[in-house]
């Protein structure tokens, strides 16, 4: 468990990723869990490396948004880097369902630097209205400007991307890099056109700093 981990693990040893792992996974069974400390000829500061695998585990790489749950996976922290690799795991969203997020990869590549930098290689999978869910949520306002909610369409997402997320405590749009891209499938809506019903075998979703776009062929 998380608390028998911290419990072994010394306050002096990378201390920054000790505090990471404790303040975001709140959940988890550890197993396999290596250390190794190599010091360099003529350094005074070892080189750490620790590995871990990971499962029945709820990890938050967001404060604003909610965990990953049942997560499953490994991670590791190779000097000065740390990194989580999500190999099964689901945020359930606020409507909608659940947000798969298998082999979203976690990553903060500079553990001294202060703000770090959590990088997030996303890859989801859910229905349109679970993932519309997630990004009108704090930072991202998606929906700040529409005039319809999640439940806006019916079909599947599939999403990848990238996100760079300041690890600070209060987050703005502007502090964080976003760029999500898409395959939407199946995708149908009766708001969008008052008393005419949309649909669309493929369309394709882009999301960044400038707002949310679908673009695709759509029969009325």
């Amino acid at each position: 468990q998380v608390a028998d981990l911290i419990s072994l693990w010394p306050e002096s040893v990378i201390p920054k990723t000790r505090l990471w792992i404790t303040e975001n996974i709140t959940k988890a069974k550890f197993e396999n869990i290596g250390l190794s400390l190599r010091l360099a000829p003529g350094s005074t500061e070892p080189v750490t490396h620790l590995a871990w695998e990971f499962d029945d585990a709820s990890v938050r790489f967001m404060k604003t948004l909610p965990p990953v749950t049942s997560g499953a996976g490994y991670g590791e922290v190779s000097g000065n880097a740390l990194t989580v690799v999500v190999q099964k795991g689901a945020i359930t969203a606020a409507t909608g369902g659940d947000v798969d997020v298998t082999d979203t990869v976690l990553r903060i590549a500079q553990l001294d630097v202060k703000p770090a930098t959590l990088d997030v290689q996303l890859s989801t999978s859910s229905s349109v209205e679970a993932a519309l869910s997630l990004v009108e949520q704090k930072p991202f306002y998606a929906l700040k400007n529409a005039a319809f909610g999640p439940d806006v369409a019916q079909g599947q997402v599939q999403l990848q991307g990238k996100l760079g997320v300041p690890l600070v405590k209060k987050i703005t749009l502007e502090d964080v890099g976003f760029n999500v891209t898409g395959d939407i499938t199946a995708v149908s809506s009766d708001q969008l056109l008052q008393g005419k019903v949309l649909q669309s075998p493929r369309m394709a979703l882009a999301l960044d700093r400038t707002g949310l776009s679908l673009t695709g062929q759509v029969d009325v």
